[in-house]
């Protein structure tokens, strides 16, 4: 009896304590994440015309508010069927949840090219996803130049994905095979729900529990210090590309590559893609200035100024095509 008793008086206190816990946070910048779209759409995206706040860290760093667009993407403007002039394609360095609106790499690509810019990002993408966005964008938008983020680590990690209707490849000996998993609109809605609780997404989102428990107990034998042949993927990619764009009849003097590797720049670069290693142009405007491009340490996505210099350097390499 007095057993029973200690329990539910531990039990009545966590609660209680989860409820005052609770009460607190939402009273701060707690980050949302974004809500999950329950209805079937052909790519990854977000619940159209839905609202997040986006912070970082126990003290809520950078605290910043936004919003998806009628295609379920961070933006503040809404898209038209085939009205895009250009199209970036990209993941979380895109999607610039970190920067107000207004200062994102697209918003200054529309600026100074004065052409409608359209994004396709999607936090977590990989290059797998990149090529799925893109089938969709060209189809949807119709657009004149694409612009398409690959970093090396979105080749490296372009074999194995933990997302419904996340994309990967298969290795074939010369090229690549896209394959892709299906939605889970019931597992959608039931994150959605869970979302609602500041608590619960705090202890998710802002201190990454879940990741940090991960990398506490990874018992893997894996050898880490194996590096993947980035040489040999690099290859391979430029036999995929080459023969994806033809498959989308796009031309591909019309795309530009946007990367932070000097193996996949010089490899894609001799191929006749138009590339631009914008890490390097990035990492050369801070050794001249001291200014940082990112968010170092805690975070290195671009800030304000990182987009800033990258939509730039991008709309030049646009013009010169």
């Amino acid at each position: 009896m007095r057993l029973f008793t200690l329990t539910f008086k531990i039990f009545i206190g966590f609660v209680a304590c989860a409820i005052v816990a609770e009460l607190i946070l939402s009273l701060f910048p707690v980050a949302t994440g974004f809500q999950r779209d329950t209805e079937n759409f052909p790519i990854r995206h977000w619940k159209p015309d839905s609202n997040y706040v986006y912070s970082n860290g126990w003290n809520f760093r950078n605290a910043q508010k936004g919003s998806t667009n009628n295609y379920g993407f961070s933006n503040v403007k809404d898209y038209t069927k085939n009205g895009a002039e250009i199209l970036l394609i990209g993941d979380s360095y895109f999607e610039a949840q970190q920067v107000s609106r207004g200062n994102t790499i697209e918003d200054v690509i529309q600026k100074l090219s004065n052409k409608n810019t359209y994004t396709i990002s999607v936090s977590g993408s990989a290059l797998p996803d990149y090529i799925k966005y893109l089938e969709y964008g060209l189809k949807e938008f119709n657009p004149k130049q694409v612009v398409v983020k690959i970093f090396d680590a979105d080749l490296v990690g372009a074999f194995t994905t933990e997302y419904p209707m996340g994309s990967y490849f298969v290795q074939t000996e010369n090229s690549f095979i896209l394959k892709t998993t299906e939605a889970n609109l019931t597992n959608f809605k039931m994150k959605n729900f869970f979302k609602k609780s500041s608590l619960l997404r705090y202890c998710l989102i802002n201190l990454k529990i879940l990741e940090q428990i991960k990398l506490a107990f990874d018992f893997t034998d894996e050898d880490e210090s194996i590096e993947p042949d980035l040489e040999l993927l690099t290859k391979k990619l430029k036999v995929y590309l080459s023969v994806k764009f033809k498959e989308l009849n796009l031309d591909k003097k019309s795309v530009l590559i946007l990367t932070n590797h000097e193996t996949l720049f010089t490899n894609l670069a001799t191929d006749g893609f138009n590339v631009l290693n914008i890490e390097k142009a990035l990492s050369k405007i801070e050794d001249n200035t001291d200014y940082s491009m990112n968010f170092a340490p805690y975070d290195y996505h671009w800030n304000f100024r990182g987009h800033f210099k990258a939509g730039q350097a991008v709309n030049r390499a646009l013009q010169g095509m």
